[in-house]
């Protein structure tokens, strides 16, 4: 019997990038792209699979990342990380149809961390801190402001599954009562921190560094 995951990583960069201009994960961050920089953070967290959504920009993404296209289907490994791409045909619908697309692939875990692009992860001692919670809905907030990335269980998928394609994940969380949910109070400001012009953008590289290796 194939062991679960004890958690996998979701990231959705299905989006139109409209008030940027420009693919968010291809952003430069110090001399690589942005979803490249966010998967090396999920990996000094111990995460080693990771699925990603792509929409509008796939054709951009694979071409600037050529590992992107191969990892569709079977997956590819990039620095050890177990890579698997998708691409929702019909991103118009939200970021939750996409959400729904990987959900319907991924394979066994335990629990399943969902990161926005546009939201940078947190610091690595309160990431880590973060994946330790054991409720089977767990959202960040600081200072009472909720954000991202969130945290689910495996038990919660079905239900996701059920829901219409426009559905909104947040609303989901709000309206639950089905299962624990814990809102995790955090220090790190990033969790409420929205990149979605260039000059969030630029504000947030100047107070940034970034992985290496």
């Amino acid at each position: 019997m194939k062991a679960k995951n004890k958690c996998v990583a979701v990231i959705l960069a299905g989006g139109k990038s409209a008030r940027m201009g420009h693919p968010k994960g291809l952003l430069d961050f110090f001399g690589t792209y942005w979803l490249l920089e966010q998967l090396k953070r999920l990996k000094l967290a111990g995460i080693r699979t990771i699925y990603i959504g792509l929409g509008y920009d796939a054709e951009a993404y694979f071409n600037a990342i050529p590992i992107l296209k191969e990892a569709q289907k079977v997956g590819a490994f990039w620095l050890g990380i177990k890579v698997n791409v998708s691409v929702n045909t019909t991103p118009e619908l939200g970021s939750f149809s996409t959400l729904q697309m990987i959900l319907n692939e991924v394979s066994s875990f335990e629990k399943l961390l969902i990161i926005p692009i546009d939201v940078p992860l947190l610091n690595q001692q309160e990431l880590r801190a973060l994946l330790k919670q054991k409720e089977q809905l767990v959202k960040p907030q600081f200072q009472k402001q909720s954000g991202h990335p969130i945290l689910i269980k495996g038990e919660v998928v079905g239900d996701l599954l059920k829901l219409p394609k426009l559905a909104r994940l947040d609303e989901f969380i709000k309206s639950n009562t089905k299962y624990t949910l814990k809102y995790w109070d955090c220090l790190d400001p990033q969790v409420i921190l929205n990149i979605n012009t260039l000059e969030i953008w630029n504000n947030y590289k100047s107070q940034s560094l970034a992985v290496t290796g």
